[in-house]
């Protein structure tokens, strides 16, 4: 039997559901690291050098962007969560909050079944509100987040530069 500590109270499973929470956790979160974070950040820094080589940097001046998310700093619990997360494991990377929220909507939808077998939990995700590192997290009937953020870029000086963010709510 296994026990993990959450932010609700412990959890009690059989080793094996805690390693594929866990596997599960890390697959979410390397999922969204890529689709929120590097994925953008490589298609902007190709499209950055495509730009320029076709058009010169003059020609991306003014150019706005947008991307999916938000920075720590900005999140609700970032702050916080880079405070702890740094003192026990050092530097945040991108995708930690993300992986973090994402292994918490696992274990709360698995408490709220009582179960760890999926067919019982899945469902119990839709019901899901609560407050996460990235913000509240609950879904629509569709399956994605109610209230998701966006942020706006424009390039300035060859650069990009952050305009501002917004979310739904």
């Amino acid at each position: 039997m296994l026990t993990i500590a959450t932010n609700s109270g412990l959890l009690q499973m059989d080793w094996y559901a805690g390693l594929l929470l866990g596997t599960l956790g890390l697959l979410v979160g390397s999922f969204l690291n890529v689709v929120i974070y590097r994925l953008p950040k490589m298609l902007e820094r190709q499209w950055a050098a495509e730009c320029e080589q076709f058009a010169g940097k003059e020609a991306a001046e003014g150019t706005i962007s947008a991307d999916s998310g938000q920075a720590i700093e900005n999140m609700p619990g970032g702050p916080d969560f880079v405070k702890k997360f740094t003192a026990k494991y050092g530097p945040v990377v991108m995708y930690a909050p993300y992986g973090y929220d994402a292994t918490n909507v696992l274990i709360n939808a698995m408490k709220a079944a009582n179960s760890p077998d999926p067919k019982k939990y899945l469902p119990e995700i839709a019901k899901l509100n609560f407050k996460g590192v990235t913000g509240p997290i609950a879904f629509d009937s569709k399956g994605d987040l109610r209230s998701a953020a966006v942020t706006f870029f424009r390039v300035k000086g060859g650069k990009w530069e952050t305009l501002e963010t917004v979310s739904t709510k």
